[in-house]
């Protein structure tokens, strides 16, 4: 596949409206010349959403997401962004013209040819589990567990052959590498002999949310097959930290049931979409992961971590606490009274492990309860031990309303006073005072540096009359960024910048500026802002001056201390005659 010309990305930008792209997933209200919404990216009830229909840029400000057309699909549906440009060329009637650059091809193909490899081999798999003579003992095992030929299509099940070069065999007779192959964890070279990685095992096709097979996991057939369930390693398609398994599948139910279920194993997502719960993915081998829950989040609003035992969940769900502000994907947590999901719902029901998901408590409430019952609370100093666990805990969630609920619910629980308690708590919570001064110090400075960016943004003409700002002048460093990413980009259109820009924290930046409320008259705003910024400037070097100097001794050093006197007496010199300069003259 070749790739995207500059020229087409651009006709397709100014051709397709950002309104409309945004109205199929967001109820839109035209405030001004803005139009606003509750935000698709996470969950709120006032709307913080806004898209600008003149500059086709969107800004949310609860969450600081932020840009183009294109960043706006490539968020909401999680494209790559040549995907994203087909997507609105698509919906703009516009055809898009593609052009060959070597090295960017290799590149963009490579990535088409492992996807079709991994297809490929699950289809071979598929195959052997479905029709060949060697898969009976992987077809006897799904027999077992009740999984008929409609569980092993849907999930495409397969089966490695005992055999260690039968794909290896299939893929080279098909054209591809054999480095290609081990590339992908298909298969690896032990002492000079390359092997399959999977054999003698029921497969697991891995498949992203958009159902292209990423990876692999495969469980061992036999008592000597180990390890039990054997996942691919990391590839170029496949990442553990950030898949799931099943949410291909579970996606659609997750949106509607505004919840996903997380199990821990492929056999525990097969039975739980059996039973009828096909809202439930599961994490591949891993704790879950921030990556795991911006993921989520951006389906649904809750989470039911589903766990075997009290003593697997707390584990699990304390190591998941400090996901809690990451989003707002509320994470709860149930636990089963006996077996895995496959053995409960056989035993018990749907019904019963409905019951279960039912009485979910939030991840916090969980392991804070856990925490109590679970300890020797016989002596004074081991219920202290407990409850300065449980107190740490509190502390991670950094929101002061809920750590006061919190702080209330452990005092009821190991009935201690909540003024005591609340005394303790404030010890582990004890302010930065040093720093909170710092921050409030720069309030003005990062004011007037983001006003001036603000306008800018809005105004590039105005950068090439800057005779006092430079970027070293400007105190926050990704201010200093977006302030070199506009003069190096004078006069060209802000959405075109955003595109051209890579780094997605000064995409967010760049989309927020152009919604700062600017002054009337922005051209004497301008002035007064290059002398406040450039006044900040000298009074940071000024102050640095003076610290060094009293740390010179004028007798040991008197020609250093007569030199840096000088230089302080140009700086301050300097501050002192910046309102006599004229700027954009």
């Amino acid at each position: 596949m070749s790739l995207i010309s500059e020229e087409s990305i651009n006709t397709i930008r100014d051709k397709v409206n950002l309104v409309d792209v945004v109205s199929d997933y967001v109820a839109l209200k035209k405030t001004g010349r803005s139009h606003k919404g509750l935000c698709p990216f996470h969950k709120e009830k006032t709307p913080s959403f806004v898209v600008d229909g003149q500059k086709q840029l969107f800004h949310c400000f609860g969450c600081q997401e932020g840009g183009n057309v294109f960043n706006f699909m490539m968020k909401v549906e999680n494209l790559e962004f040549s995907e994203a440009v087909e997507f609105c060329a698509k919906k703009a009637g516009v055809a898009v013209d593609y052009v060959s650059r070597e090295k960017g091809e290799r590149t963009h193909s490579q990535k088409e040819r492992h996807l079709k490899i991994n297809k490929e081999a699950a289809e071979f798999y598929h195959y052997l589990l479905m029709k060949g003579d060697n898969g009976k003992v992987a077809r006897e095992y799904l027999k077992k567990r009740a999984y008929g030929k409609n569980i092993a299509t849907t999930f495409k099940l397969g089966y490695a052959p005992l055999s260690n070069r039968s794909l290896i065999n299939v893929l080279l007779k098909k054209g591809y590498k054999q480095a290609e192959i081990n590339a992908l964890d298909l298969a690896h070279n032990i002492r000079g002999e390359n092997r399959d990685r999977f054999f003698g095992r029921l497969m697991f096709p891995i498949e992203d949310a958009r159902g292209n097979i990423v990876g692999f996991g495969g469980r061992a057939l036999s008592k000597e097959g180990k390890p039990k369930y054997l996942n691919s390693s990391q590839t170029p398609l496949f990442n553990k930290s950030r898949q799931f398994y099943g949410l291909n599948l579970a996606k659609t139910d997750i949106v509607n049931d505004d919840q996903a279920i997380l199990v821990e194993g492929y056999t525990d997502v097969i039975s739980m979409h059996k039973g009828g719960f096909k809202n439930t993915v599961a994490t591949l081998g891993t704790a879950l992961t921030p990556d795991h829950v911006q993921i989520l989040a951006r389906f649904c609003s809750s989470a039911v971590m589903l766990y075997d035992s009290d003593a697997a969940g707390l584990k699990a769900a304390e190591r998941s606490v400090e996901f809690i502000n990451l989003t707002n994907l509320e994470l709860l947590v149930a636990v089963l009274p006996e077996g895995d999901p496959d053995d409960y719902i056989l035993s018990k029901g749907s019904k019963k492990l409905k019951e279960v998901l039912v009485n979910a408590v939030p991840v916090m409430d969980f392991c804070i309860s856990q925490i109590i019952e679970n300890a020797d609370l016989s002596t004074s100093k081991k219920r202290l031990l407990a409850i300065n666990k449980a107190l740490n805990l509190i502390a991670s969630l950094r929101n002061a309303i809920l750590e006061q609920e919190y702080l209330q619910k452990l005092a009821k629980l190991v009935n201690v006073p909540i003024q005591g308690l609340t005394v303790e708590y404030n010890k582990k919570k004890k302010p930065d005072k040093e720093n909170t001064a710092v921050k409030q110090s720069l309030t003005a400075v990062e004011k007037a540096e983001n006003l001036l960016l603000a306008i800018l943004a809005e105004k590039p003409d105005l950068a090439k009359n800057n005779r006092i700002v430079e970027p070293e002048d400007f105190f926050d460093e990704q201010n200093r960024e977006l302030f070199k990413l506009l003069l190096a980009n004078e006069g060209k259109d802000i959405s075109k910048i955003v595109d051209e820009t890579e780094n997605a924290l000064l995409v967010k930046r760049l989309s927020a500026l152009c919604f700062e409320t600017k002054p009337k008259n922005v051209k004497e705003a301008y002035i007064d802002l290059n002398k406040r910024i450039k006044g900040f400037a000298l009074k940071r070097e000024i102050n640095k001056m003076k610290n060094v100097l009293e740390k010179t001794n004028p007798v040991d050093n008197q020609r250093q201390y007569d030199k840096l006197f000088k230089q302080l007496i140009a700086l301050e010199a300097k501050r002192r005659d910046l309102e006599k300069i004229s700027v954009g003259a």
